[in-house]
């Protein structure tokens, strides 16, 4: 059976299927983790574990069926996507009953994505929806923000600066005493057909389609893996038509953790399988690491007036909101102590425990 081995996030995978988006495969080794896929019946694929707990449904239906569910039962979970099948994860291996027309990128996807972030977090690291890169000390920094925000694009403007790209659109965390560490993600950044162009003015830049069905482009800004690297600084990204120049803001730390909490990746599958673990990591993120709102005016020009970006602090410590935001928190935490508050408001008080 043909083999191929990837290094992705600081994991080694070996794999019978190619998994596009994982770079080169690399000289084989022990794997970290094995994936088998496998072509299935469609009664295999919707075979159920016996007596398993229904962990997550999605709310999007295909053909009238959650497009993702996903089950635990006996040391082992169990993720179904329509178009894809069912993955079956047990220990180090997983396990995909391929649903028929599934086609390879698909299925390199889904488990790049969803099945390789869960089975990361199950471990203990941490997986924001964010791209990230290095300078030549190996510090790094990472910015989150919502789908289209410009993540990518301001990536690959630190790329073709000359800083070395750590991941694009999933950074993984993992936490040593020295500090929270960034392993090495996509080697390839996603890029719309307009900065694709606009970077293409500037820098020789080769790109290739995504997939068939998508209009994103792929550009190629890492041939290897990196050495894992040291978390600098977060930001969150701030593209708003109301934001007229570029500038760095301090955030709060209730408002780090409600940034983390929003911007963090698949948080819907591995929160419920441990909600208070994983918490408490992002906590510990806010503790250890500066979260910043970086402000930047929504066009591609304005990436010419960043300000210095891996500074120790930011020029403008806090804002009215800032403090508007921890008068609040301190009311949902008195609140949270008579009984009265919820889950959700909750969260912002989990720093002054």
């Amino acid at each position: 059976m043909p083999c191929w081995t990837y290094q992705i996030h600081g994991c080694r995978i070996a794999s019978n299927v190619p998994l596009p988006g994982a770079g080169k495969s690399v000289p084989s080794g022990c794997p970290d983790i094995s994936f088998a896929s496998f072509a299935a019946t469609e009664a295999r694929i919707d075979a159920a574990a016996a007596d398993p707990e229904h962990c997550y449904t999605s709310p999007f239906r295909i053909r009238g069926r959650p497009r993702v569910v996903l089950c635990r039962s006996h040391r082992r979970l169990e993720l179904r996507v329509i178009g894809c099948g069912r993955f079956v994860i047990a220990g180090k291996r997983v396990v995909l009953y391929r649903e028929p027309g599934a086609g390879v990128e698909d299925v390199a996807n889904v488990f790049l994505g969803s099945v390789l972030t869960l089975w990361l977090e199950c471990r203990g690291m941490v997986a924001l929806h964010a791209g990230a890169v290095a300078d030549r000390a190996g510090r790094t920094v990472a910015f989150c923000g919502a789908s289209g925000a410009g993540k990518s694009t301001l990536t690959q403007h630190l790329v073709s600066a000359g800083y070395g790209l750590v991941t694009d659109d999933v950074l993984m965390l993992s936490f040593r005493s020295e500090g929270i560490f960034c392993p090495s993600g996509s080697p390839s950044i996603r890029l719309t057909p307009a900065s694709l162009d606009h970077f293409r003015r500037r820098v020789n830049l080769t790109a290739a389609p995504e997939t068939a069905r998508s209009d994103k482009f792929h550009s190629l800004a890492r041939s290897g893996c990196l050495p894992d690297t040291r978390l600098h600084a977060i930001y969150v990204l701030d593209r708003s038509p109301r934001v007229l120049s570029a500038r760095i803001v301090e955030l709060a730390p209730s408002e780090s953790l409600m940034a983390l909490v929003k911007n963090s990746f698949i948080a819907c599958l591995s929160e419920p399988l441990q909600p208070q673990a994983r918490l408490a990591r992002l906590r510990d993120i806010v503790r250890r690491v500066p979260i910043r709102r970086l402000e930047l005016p929504d066009r591609h020009a304005a990436l010419e007036q960043l300000p210095p970006l891996f500074a120790a602090r930011a020029p403008q410590t806090r804002t009215r909101s800032d403090r508007d935001y921890s008068r609040i928190t301190a009311e949902r935490r008195r609140s949270c102590d008579a009984g009265t508050a919820n889950t959700a408001d909750s969260i912002g008080t989990l720093l002054t425990e």
